[in-house]
């Protein structure tokens, strides 16, 4: 390892805060970040001008100083060190710094890249932010010429995001894709409020107007939806091992299951039966229309559901076995082996009601708007393993509530306190016990998170932390 492939906080923080990026070659990987080179600009990290964070523009970019160096752990993934560290490392020809490893040498925790955005971020600095992260924390080193290459992303609504994916986060990670000579498709079948698919066809709705009119269209990623292929010949059957709670297996989109890579794109949002919706519940995306009529049935406030399902011919079985939010969980299962990771854009949450922008709808009109919080300091969120990423992405909807407006969180305390008493308000969650992550991590899609913060306010960051600490 050459010292000269290091990443400095100040090269970060100048790429980020400016916008422009700079060719941030990393050993392991020749993704370079378009626009200037970073010695170009690294001069312009202390001048108050070169930054657009709002508020205290001198603390965060101490806070970037103050981040640990980013180098490279294996081909693709970062670890973090002191820059002190990093030096006596290189000199003592030292292995690079990771998370600690159990007695039998496996990480007990997964790495997750978590780099600090400026409200009202540009798309160029949300560009270069994602590059770093995922560059950082997603080996795209499997990922070879003409392979076929899905991102499943939130898409529950025909509503922008934080309602829906961020567009620069397909954009960007198709683009990173792209020069690599895959084929790139974002593949889903909106939410059960918009689109309707039966035994004998469409009822009702297009997921590619969702797609379209939710603005996750200008990313020009290629979209598929998953109703256009057929009831029968687009989906298909699948009972993986560990999925207990799906005695009769479920059905899954033909072109995800056919797929060489998965990747994840989500955001960070409440939701009104499951208490939050990030990676895992993504994933209810890409399954056939019975199957996600068969787990909501097993839920909290089904009825819901079944009012929108009218028509499709679907049986169903409500109380089943009540593992609403192990269903969830155990959905990934059937794609294990073809994921390679999650990316969260957070420069914005819905922290209450969720995971649209309201509640619900009821013929055309929403009822209890969900809040819309913008951190002073967004957060870019990636790594390997979905179930760390979605652990970071809850504490981050943890602190989001808390600024929440007390209004929106009293009717949010009446959704859990009233209507779904099965759901707790975001900061009263405590993250690995909670019903869907505790099975995740059960079954083994994942670990805890080691989270690896870049530009972060050291409060924020201490404030995550403690939220993330596992027992023991």
């Amino acid at each position: 390892m050459n010292p000269s492939n290091v990443v400095s906080p100040e090269m970060l923080c100048n790429a980020i805060a400016t916008g422009v990026g700079a060719e941030l070659e990393i050993e392991g990987t020749n993704e370079a970040v378009a626009g200037q080179d970073a010695e170009a600009g690294a001069g312009a990290v202390g001048d108050a001008e070169a930054s657009t964070f709002v508020g205290a523009p001198t603390a965060a970019e101490a806070s970037f100083r103050d981040a640990p160096t980013l180098r490279m752990q294996r081909p693709g993934v970062l670890a973090a060190a002191s820059a002190g560290e990093v030096s006596s490392r290189f000199a003592s020809g030292a292995s690079p710094v990771g998370n600690a490893p159990a007695g039998n040498g496996t990480p007990t925790h997964s790495d997750v890249q978590v780099i600090g955005v400026p409200k009202g971020a540009s798309d160029a600095q949300l560009d270069t932010a994602i590059r770093l992260a995922v560059n950082a924390s997603i080996d795209l080193s499997k990922v070879e010429p003409g392979d076929d290459v899905v991102i499943v992303a939130a898409l529950n609504s025909d509503e922008p995001y934080p309602a829906t994916a961020h567009p620069q986060a397909l954009k960007t990670l198709a683009a990173m894709l792209q020069a690599k000579d895959a084929h790139v498709t974002v593949i889903s079948q909106a939410g059960i409020e918009y689109v309707v698919q039966g035994p004998s066809g469409m009822v009702r709705g297009h997921s590619e107007d969702c797609y379209a009119k939710s603005g996750m269209a200008a990313s020009g990623v290629e979209f598929h939806p998953l109703e256009r292929d057929g009831w029968e010949s687009g989906f298909t059957h699948v009972k993986p091992a560990g999925a207990d709670h799906w005695p009769r297996g479920f059905y899954i989109g033909r072109r995800v299951a056919e797929a060489d890579h998965v990747v994840v794109v989500s955001r960070i949002s409440t939701h009104g039966m499951g208490g939050m919706t990030l990676g895992l519940k993504n994933l209810v995306g890409i399954q056939r229309l019975d199957s996600r009529v068969e787990f909501h049935d097993a839920g909290p406030i089904s009825w819901f559901v079944d009012l929108f399902a009218l028509g499709s011919g679907i049986k169903h079985v409500h109380g089943m076995n009540h593992a609403f939010f192990e269903m969830i969980a155990e959905i990934a299962l059937a794609i294990q082996h073809l994921l390679r990771g999650q990316l969260i854009v957070g420069t914005e949450q819905q922290t209450t009601m969720g995971p649209n922008e309201h509640l619900m709808k009821i013929w055309g009109r929403g009822l209890w708007r969900s809040y819309v919080y913008e951190p002073p300091t967004g957060l870019v969120i990636a790594s390997s393993d979905i179930v760390a990423a979605d652990a970071v992405a809850m504490a981050a909807l943890a602190d989001g509530y808390s600024h929440t407006p007390m209004l929106s969180r009293f009717w949010q305390k009446v959704l859990t306190y009233i209507v779904n008493r099965q759901i707790s308000e975001p900061d009263r969650v405590r993250i690995y016990e909670e019903r869907t992550m505790r099975r995740a991590l059960r079954v083994g899609l994942g670990k805890p998170a080691n989270p690896i913060f870049t530009g972060v306010p050291a409060e924020l960051e201490h404030k995550l932390r403690e939220m993330l600490r596992t027992p023991g």
